[in-house]
């Protein structure tokens, strides 16, 4: 475990030809374990507004859209 961690950023990316394989949630989701394990208080997830092919991931997880 991280000795504090107040503040995390990843930015997770898929390549064109691996992209709609679901690699996005699978990101996602070890982002949000990684954080957990590491006592984060809290994730803050961001995308461009107009960036829908980027926003599904984090739609599908039920994230709240700001």
């Amino acid at each position: 475990m991280l000795a504090s961690l107040t503040s995390l950023r990843i930015d997770l990316f898929v390549g064109p030809l691996a992209r709609s394989r679901g690699l996005a949630v699978q990101l996602l989701a070890a982002a949000v374990d990684f954080a957990r394990a590491n006592g984060a208080a809290s994730l803050s997830l961001q995308t461009a507004n107009h960036n829908e092919p980027a926003r599904a991931p984090y739609d599908s997880q039920g994230r709240d859209r700001e």
